[in-house]
């Protein structure tokens, strides 16, 4: 008798659980109805990775302005990987090299043409590039350039035509100009110490206005940078 109620107790303590676990997997089902989990995809809600795959560390990016699904990423040397530019066109969700013309560098600043965005600047470890057809094709553009390790790139929002560099420490003070879209080159460094200049920034309203991030501090221009 009583084994046949130790018997009745243990299942019927098992119903108990069996029945609270059916609840509850009841209860999930109906919220998870009610509530489905949002999918995360192309960077919504979270951060996700999108390439481009077999590159090495993104080091510059830049959106075509009148075209913001097309998107230009500057890579660097990383072990058997070259630095190079990729581009996608359909914000990207694909990506292909756009590099022809362009050696294995690494690809520190790119900068878009606002007004004809088909041409794009790359600022590398061995000068300055330039492709007119939607970084189909490149070519060096380091005419004046006698430093030609380039860290920044920046386009007055004004003149397209006049662009700066910021270089490592040199024989000159680390800034070049161009006022020909990267035809020839001046230096424009004076009165900055010999050092890294690592980001350039140009006043949108008064772009005779050029700021200079540099390793031994920030530097500021009224005349922009004092050449040509």
């Amino acid at each position: 008798m009583n084994m046949h109620l130790m018997f009745l107790s243990t299942n019927f303590v098992y119903l108990r659980r069996s029945l609270r676990v059916t609840r509850l997997i009841c209860a999930l089902a109906v919220l998870i109805t009610l509530f489905p989990p949002v999918p995360v995809k192309a960077g919504q809600n979270q951060w996700t990775t999108n390439g481009p795959a077999s590159s090495g560390p993104i080091n510059s990016l830049a959106v075509d302005p009148s075209a913001p699904q097309t998107i230009y990423a500057g890579s660097g040397i990383s072990g058997m990987l070259p630095g190079t530019v990729f581009k996608s066109t359909d914000g990207v969700a694909s990506w292909a090299p756009a590099n022809t013309g362009l050696p294995s560098v690494f690809v520190r600043s790119l900068v878009i043409d606002p007004q004809i965005p088909s041409t794009i600047y790359a600022g590398t470890s061995a000068g300055v590039f330039k492709s007119t057809n939607g970084g189909g094709n490149w070519g060096a553009i380091n005419s004046g350039l006698v430093v030609l390790s380039v860290i920044t790139l920046a386009m007055d929002p004004q003149n397209p035509a006049i662009l700066y560099v910021g270089t490592t420490a040199g024989s000159t003070n680390g800034v070049f100009k161009s006022i020909n879209s990267g035809v020839n080159w001046t230096p424009v460094g004076t009165g900055l110490p010999n050092g890294i200049v690592n980001a350039l920034a140009i006043d949108p309203q008064t772009s005779s206005t050029v700021y200079a991030g540099t390793q031994f501090g920030l530097f500021k221009s009224t005349n922009g940078g004092g050449g040509q």
